[in-house]
C-alpha cells in the first residue's frame, strides 16, 4: 500500500501502542537538539517500510503509535526494544485491524505538556493502567484526526 493511497482498508494491519523512558535525565538536552533529525529520519524509514503512526514525548517519556504490516512492525519494536537512547519499553496494545488510525502520517510528532497515565506504566503491569496509558495516548493524538 502506498501511504498517500485513497483506500484506507488493508487486510493485515497491525497496530502498536507502546511506551518508554528516556534511559538518562541527562539526554533531554540532547534530545532537545537531535528531535527533528530523529523525527525526519524516522519518518524516511517508515514510508519505506508502509508503516504509519506518531511519536508523543513529554521530554522525559514517550508513546508511540505504529501502524504496517506484521514483518515491518516486528523489525521496528525490536529496533525500539534495542535502542539505548530510552529504557522500560512497554507493549501497551497489539491489534490487528484492516484500518490504520493515521493513514498518512510516516510518523506524526506531537509534543504534550506531560503524558498522563505513560510515566506511571513503565513497571507496572495492571490492564487498568495498560486502558488508561492507551487513552491518554489517543487523546493526545485527537488533533491529527482533524
Amino acid at each position: 500500500m502506498a501511504i498517500a493511497s485513497t483506500s484506507f482498508i488493508e487486510p493485515g494491519i497491525v497496530q502498536l501502542i507502546l511506551c518508554s523512558r528516556i534511559a538518562d535525565p541527562q539526554d533531554a538536552n540532547r534530545l532537545e537538539r537531535d528531535i527533528d533529525h530523529i523525527v525526519r529520519c524516522a519518518q524516511a524509514e517508515n514510508a519505506r517500510l508502509e508503516l504509519t503512526g506518531a511519536l508523543l514525548t513529554d521530554r522525559a517519556s514517550f508513546a508511540q503509535v505504529i501502524e504496517g504490516p506484521i514483518a515491518s512492525i516486528e523489525g521496528m519494536y525490536s529496533r525500539i526494544a534495542d535502542d539505548k537512547r530510552h529504557q522500560g519499553v512497554e507493549l501497551l496494545q497489539y491489534n490487528t485491524t484492516h484500518v490504520r488510525l493515521l493513514p498518512l502520517w510516516p510518523l506524526a510528532f506531537v509534543e504534550v505538556d506531560c503524558t498522563p497515565g505513560i510515566g506511571r506504566i513503565n513497571g507496572r503491569d495492571t490492564p487498568l493502567d495498560r486502558r488508561k496509558a492507551c487513552i491518554s495516548v489517543l487523546a493526545a493524538l485527537r488533533p491529527l484526526f482533524g
